[in-house]
C-alpha cells in the first residue's frame, strides 16, 4: 500500500481513496510540508470530498503503540470520476509556504540564540 502512495504522490491527481490513504498514513502537518498547502487547506479538501480524518491525538497514540480507530472511507456517487489535485512542492522553483517559513526561521533563531531571545509559539 505505501509503495502505491509514493507512486501517486508524484502524480498530482489523486482519487478519493488515494487521498484517504495519505491522510491515514501521515499527519496533515507532515503532508502539508510535502505539498504546497497548509494542514488546514488539506483538511478543507478532505471535508469537501467527504474523506474522514484521524481524530485529535491519533498520531500520539500510534507513536506509543496504543489502539486507534480508523474510520472507513464512505462511498459517494461518481467516485471513480473524482480527481483531486494537489501540487507537490518541488525542491526548487516554488515558494515555501509562509507558515513553514515562519516556523523554520523561528527554530533557527531559537537554536542560534537560545539564552538571548525567547520566541513565542
Amino acid at each position: 500500500m505505501f509503495g502505491e502512495l509514493v507512486k501517486h504522490m508524484n502524480n498530482k491527481q489523486l482519487t478519493r481513496k488515494e487521498l484517504y490513504d495519505l491522510v491515514w498514513s501521515k499527519s496533515l502537518t507532515q503532508l502539508a510540508k510535502e505539498y504546497n498547502t497548509s494542514d488546514n487547506g488539506l483538511r478543507k479538501i478532505c471535508k469537501k470530498h467527504n474523506i474522514s480524518l484521524p481524530k485529535m491525538g491519533h498520531w500520539q497514540k500510534v507513536q506509543f503503540g496504543k489502539k486507534v480507530e480508523v474510520v472507513p472511507l464512505q462511498k459517494v456517487a461518481n467516485e471513480k470520476e473524482i480527481q483531486i489535485s494537489l501540487d507537490e512542492r518541488e525542491a526548487e522553483g516554488k515558494e515555501e509556504h509562509i507558515i513553514s517559513k515562519i516556523a523554520r526561521i523561528s527554530k533557527e533563531i531559537e537554536t542560534e540564540y537560545p539564552s538571548f531571545i525567547e520566541v513565542p509559539d
